[in-house]
């Protein structure tokens, strides 16, 4: 059987300083990439599940389950999601066995798949090893450096849940403006199509509030959890939604904090704000008397869902509204 990946292979190392070739880029790291739904889950599973694929891949017909990863980046947005979730490479491989799936030619960028796993697969796909160097992936054993052949989209297929704690971290990225994996053949469903990766971070930040997930306790969101932290995304989410909850000063509503109402309402006001509906939050803010109101329920849930004392939670407060005096 002809290897399907012989003239996709990894080019030269380059010797120019400070430059890499495109089509042999060093990697030590891949990426899962996904939306704020599915990534939201994942906090609350502890894990990346695999899923199944759906498109005309081999992978289809046979049911098996992966999580997809890739070392590529995308400067125009990625259709995958806004949330991207960065792995261990050489944790992620290792005692894994390696399969060439298929190369998918309908995308202008062609996806060239390999399968990860850790199931005796000889009898259905062919074994691919990296040190050949005659595909998309290569690993100089000498350097001990992994490379890949940036100008294909290589899509890792890997046949088993991922742990959280096996992320190194995460962060925000900008949805591409007219392709969605998500929706396919109706990309304009997505409400991430196109934003950004600030408004990515809005959204996030808003379900965390609508959750009431506690971010010290979360593996992956500890690292976000100090919101007096200069550099923190989670900041200008914040400030972003705080001035949104103005709008309860142009309202006529009756509710107040301690209205058995006023927290299944915020909860609703987060959601609607994560999805950038703001036909339905705005409505619902002006469900409140007051901004004041509205803003003691905001304030209860970020000093719980981001641990803060009460002088840490009132100089926060303090400096949204210096913000927008």
């Amino acid at each position: 059987m002809a290897k399907e990946w012989l003239d996709c292979a990894v080019g030269e190392v380059s010797t120019q300083k400070n430059w890499t070739n495109i089509d042999c880029q060093p990697f030590s790291r891949v990426t899962h990439t996904t939306h704020i739904e599915m990534f939201m889950n994942m906090l609350d599973d502890g894990a990346i599940f695999p899923r199944l694929v759906y498109d005309e891949s081999k992978l289809n017909t046979k049911r098996i389950l992966v999580v997809w990863l890739s070392p590529n980046t995308w400067g125009n947005g990625y259709r995958y999601g806004s949330v991207q979730l960065e792995i261990d490479w050489a944790l992620l491989i290792k005692d894994m066995r390696i399969y060439w799936v298929e190369r998918i030619t309908k995308y202008k960028i062609n996806a060239l798949r390999i399968l990860l796993t850790d199931q005796n697969r000889d009898t259905e796909f062919v074994k691919y090893n990296p040190e050949d160097r005659t595909g998309p992936w290569w690993y100089d054993k000498e350097s001990d450096i992994h490379y890949f052949n940036g100008e294909y989209c290589l899509e890792i297929m890997v046949e088993r849940s991922i742990p959280l704690n096996q992320v190194k971290g995460f962060q925000f990225v900008n949805h591409h403006r007219s392709w969605c994996s998500r929706y396919p053949k109706q990309p304009t469903k997505c409400s991430e199509l196109g934003i950004n990766s600030h408004k990515s971070s809005i959204s996030v930040f808003a379900q965390i509030l609508k959750r009431g997930i506690i971010c010290k306790e979360n593996y992956l969101l500890n690292t976000m959890a100090d919101l007096l932290q200069s550099g923190n995304p989670f900041r200008d989410a914040a400030e972003f939604i705080f001035y949104r909850l103005k709008d309860a000063e142009k309202g006529t509503g009756q509710l107040a904090k301690d209205n058995e109402a006023a927290f299944p309402v915020f909860q609703s006001i987060m959601d609607s704000i994560s999805r950038w509906d703001k036909e339905s939050y705005v409505p619902l803010i002006k469900l409140f008397k007051s901004f004041d109101e509205l803003k003691l329920v905001f304030k209860i849930q970020v000093q719980l869902c981001f641990s803060m004392s009460n002088e840490e939670i009132n100089r926060f407060i303090k400096r949204l509204e210096q913000e927008y005096e």
